[in-house]
């Protein structure tokens, strides 16, 4: 699988960057993983029992908070009573969906510090029904990335820190192969700032305003195929979490669920973090999870993908506990 209609003027940036990154020797974590299989049963059990106060406390208020803001909202009405502001000091993640509904007013104060972390999987659900499980933020908070409020009882984060690499932990939410954000080791500088090579790739895939969804799926599975075979540093762990990585993009234009999406909605998503002008969170079932269609159906067949790219390439990663799945297709494709 290649990338289709990358200019030779492209492929010179990348010889440029990574000339620059073999005297850097940069190596950083990369975009946006939905966080739902990064641990394990066990440890999610243990996680789950530890922090319950917490879970209960962050998913009441966010069932508040979305109570207050949203339910009152016709379809075309949703972003006008929860409308786009984004402060000029805004932190800025990897992940859209946090900066979407950070920037709409559903987590924090709209400028991305001390968002009560345990908010976060809930209000998924109400805003974008995308249903998460506290996976990430069993790890987020493992990995030291969030920090406690005063009076030490509540985990808060700054959403700034989801691009953090953690030095000598490969379990980092965050990986390489963003179909929007270069690898860090082709740039780590300008590694926040949305590729615009990367969108314009993207964007000629197709001849008309939208992106379907094969066309988003062929491309993000373009996108690690040429991160693998160009990236020396290129880092396998938590890359599973990339199955199916498209899917929430395809929630945005009401009309067209898990058809397709425009690009102008699309952009304006991943570059301002703002949701489309006639967006309503109310979505027909099924709803993206993991084991629900339309979902899991495309999981499937991207996991084997993903499997045979890494195996040929002679790719693992010991600590991650996607290689358990990823080695044994045949069980991902029985869910």
């Amino acid at each position: 699988m290649q990338l289709t209609n990358i200019s030779s003027e492209i492929k010179i940036q990348r010889m440029v960057l990574y000339k620059q990154a073999l005297i850097a020797l940069s190596v950083f974590f990369s975009v946006g993983a939905y966080p739902d299989f990064l641990v394990d049963d066990a440890d999610m059990e243990a996680f789950i029992e530890k922090y319950q106060k917490e879970i209960d406390l962050g998913r009441k208020a966010a069932e508040e908070k979305f109570q207050e803001f949203a339910l009152q909202a016709d379809r075309g009405a949703f972003t006008d009573i929860n409308p786009h502001e984004r402060p000029a000091d805004a932190e800025f993640s990897p992940c859209p969906l946090i900066n979407t509904m950070t920037y709409h007013g559903f987590l924090g104060n709209r400028n991305g510090r001390d968002i009560p972390v345990f908010e976060i999987p809930p209000m998924l659900e109400h805003v974008y029904s995308v249903q998460t499980g506290y996976g990430g933020v069993n790890l987020i908070i493992n990995l030291g990335q969030t920090h406690l409020d005063p009076d030490g009882e509540t985990h808060l984060l700054d959403i700034g820190r989801l691009w953090d690499r953690i030095p000598g932990n490969p379990g980092s939410i965050e990986r390489d192969s963003s179909i929007i954000f270069h690898d860090p080791f082709f740039g780590e500088e300008t590694r926040e700032e949305i590729d615009e090579y990367l969108l314009e790739g993207l964007f000629s895939t197709s001849d008309d305003e939208y992106l379907t969804l094969e066309q988003l799926r062929k491309y993000t599975l373009a996108r690690l195929e040429d991160s693998v075979k160009n990236n020396p540093e290129f880092n396998a762990c938590n890359i599973g979490t990339l199955a199916g990585h498209y899917m929430p993009y395809l929630l945005l234009d009401r009309d067209f669920i898990f058809y397709k999406v425009s690009k102008f909605n699309f952009e304006n998503f991943w570059r301002n973090g703002k949701l489309p002008d006639d967006y309503s969170p109310s979505t027909p079932q099924p709803v993206y999870s993991n084991r629900r269609e339309p979902w899991s159906q495309w999981r499937a067949k991207d996991f084997e993908y993903i499997r045979q790219l890494l195996e040929e390439h002679n790719m693992s990663c010991q600590q991650d506990h996607f290689w358990s799945a990823l080695k044994g297709s045949s069980k991902v494709k029985d869910e």
